[in-house]
């Protein structure tokens, strides 16, 4: 890999960084960062509309799917987000990347409610 970003989120976050190849940025709602090492396989992948997940926790799909679904997506059970997860997932299809998430756990679904929630539970 090669190549260098400037990554600014101001001024709704005030936070400006260099990044090189390599590196990643995680930006939280609240405006904290995370400096991470990024995946060039998962890049790649994103750069084609796919999500690959390797042993992660059910939350941290969902929390990487959030910013393609127009609307919100709240998990309402604990047991299921801790749960880990392998698979490669549709970012163009984020609905679709919900159900499959959930299809190999017995007992939890998705539940459209309205156009902008969606409820992933088990019960």
């Amino acid at each position: 890999m090669q190549g260098a970003v400037q990554v600014d989120a101001s001024p709704s976050f005030w936070i400006s960084e260099h990044l090189q190849a390599g590196e990643a940025i995680r930006v939280g709602w609240t405006g904290g960062f995370h400096r991470a090492n990024a995946d060039g396989n998962e890049i790649a992948a994103w750069r084609h509309g796919q999500l690959i997940a390797s042993d992660r926790s059910v939350s941290d799909v969902v929390e990487k799917l959030r910013p393609y679904f127009k609307g919100m997506i709240v998990l309402g059970s604990s047991d299921f987000v801790a749960r880990r997860v392998t698979g490669v997932y549709d970012l163009n299809n984020p609905l679709g990347a919900l159900h499959a998430l959930v299809q190999a756990h017995e007992g939890v679904v998705v539940r459209r409610v309205t156009l902008l929630l969606v409820i992933i539970s088990d019960f």
